[in-house]
């Protein structure tokens, strides 16, 4: 076996650390982009459906109740009547497109939308998530 040069092992282990931690950070933005993305989506397809259905507000809260239910039936958790509603304001606050550019950070969103700060939290509470 021949010996290996310390120095040159330091920085081949450097190198492939700093190659995963690149990696990671793009995931990262990337899931950013597109959980900014899809809550915007939900918020606005939520809004249009509730001006074509123009009934009373208690209305509205049964809906939400049936669609938090059905969501968390086929999808899992995250989509209790709050979160909903939330998506439903994000849309709101938001109501064009290009004001939720895709380059913005979730964070700059995460302060003022507990649904985006709830998500984001569950999402880096677990590495995993974005290890791989």
């Amino acid at each position: 076996m021949t010996e290996q040069n310390p120095t040159a092992f330091s920085r081949l282990v450097s190198a492939i650390t700093q190659q995963i931690e690149q990696a990671r950070g793009q995931v990262r933005q990337a899931v950013n982009t597109a959980m900014v993305q899809s809550y915007w989506e939900i918020g606005r397809l939520i809004v249009e459906h509730e001006q074509q259905d123009n009934r009373r507000a208690e209305y509205g809260k049964q809906q939400l109740q049936q669609l938090s239910q059905q969501l968390t039936e086929r999808l899992g958790k995250g989509f209790d009547v709050t979160i909903l509603r939330n998506m439903r304001q994000f849309y709101q606050s938001f109501p064009k497109r290009n004001a939720v550019r895709t380059e913005v950070k979730l964070s700059m969103y995460a302060p003022h939308k507990p649904v985006l700060k709830e998500h984001w939290q569950r999402l880096h509470a677990d590495p995993r998530l974005l290890a791989h």
